[in-house]
C-alpha cells in the first residue's frame, strides 16, 4: 500500500468515526427523549432510569453497527481522491490492479504514486451532508423538550377513590354499640370522676359520627382519636407503669425486680405473694449480732421503693399508690428501733400491704375498663395499628353480638339520648360536654380542654404515642377549640 494513499485513507477513517459518533449519539439521545416524553405525557409508563439505560444501549449498538458500515474501503477512498483532484481514475486503477504485475500496470502504478506524492493532505476535505447536521440538532431539541415540558396534568391530580358512605342504619348501629360501652363504664367499679371522663370521650365520638355525613374515613379517624384519648386518660390516672419504671433500674434483689415487672401487668395474686416474700426476706436478714446490717437492708428497701419515686417528676407525691408504698417504707424504718424486729416487720406488712394491694386493685379495675373500651372500639371500627382501616363492601356486620344491648331500652326510644354533649345538637364536637372536676363537681369540657391537650402532646413528645397520629389529634383539638370559642 502506497504511503501517501494511506495518509488519505486515514483521514477518511477519522471522518467516518466523527460521523459515527454524531449519528449513534443522536440515536441514543432520541431513544431516551422519546421514552421520557411519552412517560411524561402518560402515553406509556417508563421509569427514567430504564429510559436512560435504553438510550445508552441504542448508542452502543448503533456505534458498533455504523463502525463496520462506514469503515472506509480502498476503492471508495481512491474514487474520492480521483474526483477531488481530477486524476482521471489514476488512483482507482492503481487500487484495482494492486497485487498484479506487468509493464503497463507498473508504469500506471508509478505514475499514480507520483501524482499522489504531489498532493497535499490538507487540501483533501472531509465530506458531511445535511443529515449529519440535522439529526444531532433534532435529537438535542427533543431532549430539551422532554426535560423541560411539564408532566401531564393527570399526573398532578391524585385520583381518590370515592369515600365509603355508610347507610343510616349502620351509623345508628354504631351509636347503639357506643351507648352500650357507656353503660358498661357507668356500671363499672372505677371512680365516678373517671367514669365521667371516659363517658365524655364516648359521647364526643357519638357527636363526631353524627356530624360525619356517614363518611367511613371520617368515622374511623374520630374512633382513632377516641381510643387515643381513652388511653391517655388511663395513663394519667394509673401510676403503675411509671412507678415500675422508676423502681426497676436500681432494684437490688429479685423480689423488687419481680414487683416492678408484675406492677406493669397489675397481677394482684403475684404481687401479694411478692410482698410476703419481701417480708420474709427482711425478717431473715435480721441478725441480732449485726443490727447495722438490718438497718442497711431497710434503708435500701426505702431508697428504692420510696425515695426514688419521690424524687422523680413522673409520679405525683399525692399519688395513692406512692403514698401506700411510702407508708410501708416509713413504718419499716421504725422497725430497727423496735424491741423485737421480727414481729415488728410482720406487723408493718400486715397493716400496710393491704393498702398497697387495694391501690393496685383500683388501678387494675381502671386498666380493665381501658382495655375493654380499646378492644371493643378497635373491633367495632376495624382499627389496626399498622394497616389502618379495613374497607370492604361489608363494613358493618349487624350480626355481631360482641356488644349486646336491649332493643327496647330507652336509648332506642328517646332520640335525645343519641345527641351527645348536653343534647342540644348545636355545639360542634360536643365541647359543652359535662365532665368531672374535683373542685367544682362538674364542669364543661371546654374548661379542661387545655389540660387534656397538654397531656396528649406530652405523650407524643415522649414517644408514647405513634407520630402518625399527631396531625389527626391536632386537627381534633383545633375543632374542639373552635367549639369552645363559640360557646364563650
Amino acid at each position: 500500500m502506497d504511503t501517501n494513499f494511506s495518509k488519505f485513507k486515514k483521514k477518511v477513517f477519522i471522518e467516518s468515526i466523527i460521523k459515527n459518533c454524531l449519528i449513534s449519539l443522536s440515536l441514543g439521545i432520541l431513544s431516551f427523549s422519546i421514552l421520557f416524553l411519552l412517560d411524561k405525557l402518560e402515553i406509556i409508563s417508563f421509569d427514567i432510569l430504564l429510559s436512560v439505560l435504553i438510550g445508552v444501549g441504542v448508542l452502543f449498538v448503533s456505534f458498533v453497527a455504523l463502525f463496520f458500515i462506514l469503515k472506509p474501503r480502498n476503492m471508495n477512498v481512491a474514487k474520492r481522491i480521483d474526483n477531488q483532484f481530477d486524476l482521471n481514475e489514476k488512483v482507482q486503477t492503481m487500487i484495482a490492479f494492486e497485487g498484479q504485475d506487468g509493464d503497463i500496470i507498473s508504469l500506471q502504478r508509478e505514475d499514480a504514486k507520483e501524482r499522489l506524492s504531489k498532493l497535499s493532505i490538507k487540501n483533501f476535505s472531509m465530506k458531511f451532508n445535511f443529515l449529519h447536521l440535522i439529526i444531532p440538532i433534532v435529537a438535542l431539541a427533543l431532549c430539551i423538550t422532554s426535560i423541560t415540558i411539564p408532566a401531564s396534568a393527570k399526573s398532578n391530580i391524585i385520583e381518590e377513590k370515592p369515600p365509603v358512605i355508610y347507610d343510616e342504619d349502620d351509623v345508628e348501629w354504631y351509636i347503639i354499640k357506643i351507648q352500650n360501652l357507656i353503660e358498661y363504664v357507668n356500671s363499672s367499679e372505677i371512680a365516678e370522676e373517671l367514669k365521667s371522663d371516659y363517658v365524655a370521650e364516648l359521647n364526643l365520638l357519638i357527636d363526631n359520627i353524627e356530624a360525619s355525613d356517614r363518611v367511613q374515613s371520617v368515622i374511623y379517624d374520630a374512633a382513632v382519636v377516641t381510643v387515643t384519648q381513652i388511653e391517655i386518660i388511663t395513663d394519667i390516672e394509673n401510676s403503675n407503669n411509671e412507678i415500675a419504671a422508676i423502681i426497676r433500674p436500681d432494684a437490688f434483689d429479685a423480689n423488687i425486680v419481680s414487683f416492678s415487672q408484675n406492677l406493669v401487668s397489675l397481677d394482684i395474686d403475684t404481687i401479694t405473694e411478692i410482698l410476703n416474700n419481701m417480708r420474709s426476706q427482711l425478717q431473715v436478714q435480721y441478725d441480732p449480732q449485726n443490727p447495722d446490717g438490718q438497718e442497711e437492708a431497710l434503708q435500701k428497701f426505702y431508697s428504692i421503693m420510696v425515695s426514688r419515686i419521690r424524687e422523680s417528676d413522673k409520679v405525683s407525691n399525692d399519688d395513692p399508690l406512692y403514698i401506700a408504698l411510702k407508708n410501708l417504707g416509713d413504718a419499716l424504718l421504725k422497725c430497727n428501733n423496735a424491741a423485737s424486729v421480727h414481729p415488728a416487720i410482720q406487723e408493718v406488712f400486715n397493716e400496710y400491704d393491704d393498702e398497697i394491694i387495694l391501690e393496685i386493685m383500683k388501678q387494675k379495675k381502671v386498666q380493665d375498663v381501658n382495655d375493654y373500651l380499646v378492644l371493643e372500639l378497635s373491633l367495632l371500627f376495624n382499627i389496626e395499628e399498622e394497616s389502618g382501616p379495613i374497607i370492604d363492601d361489608n363494613v358493618i356486620d349487624n350480626t355481631d353480638d360482641s356488644l349486646t344491648f336491649d332493643e327496647t331500652t330507652e336509648s332506642d326510644t328517646n332520640p335525645n339520648n343519641n345527641q351527645g354533649g348536653m343534647g342540644t345538637g348545636d355545639v360542634l364536637m360536643g365541647s359543652d360536654e359535662l365532665v368531672f372536676d374535683p373542685e367544682e363537681g362538674s364542669t364543661k369540657y371546654q374548661n379542661v380542654i387545655d389540660d387534656y391537650y397538654k397531656n396528649i402532646m406530652a405523650k407524643f413528645d415522649e414517644g408514647l404515642i405513634d407520630e402518625k397520629y399527631r396531625e389527626l389529634v391536632e386537627k381534633y383539638y383545633n375543632e374542639l377549640y373552635g367549639a369552645a370559642e363559640n360557646n364563650e
